[in-house]
């Protein structure tokens, strides 16, 4: 009886751990899901910080050269 009642608990614990770690691996999942998302919307901002740093130096080179031009 007293080894019944220990296997029981044992396999009880078993379910309950099995349980949470299911529960986790959905968790973890969702987290993943999220950062994913986090980094292509990181990446996107970054590209486009990227292509106004590009467009901003071509316009200064280009005012420049108009800067030269007017004074020769």
């Amino acid at each position: 009886l007293s080894e019944d009642r220990e296997r029981i608990d044992i396999e009880d614990q078993i379910i309950n751990i099995e349980k949470q770690l299911q529960s986790h691996y959905e968790e973890k999942k969702s987290f993943q899901s999220t950062l994913s998302e986090a980094e292509q919307d990181y990446f996107k901002a970054k590209n486009t910080i990227t292509d106004l740093g590009d467009q901003s130096r071509n316009l200064n080179k280009i005012q420049s050269q108009l800067q030269n031009t007017i004074q020769m």
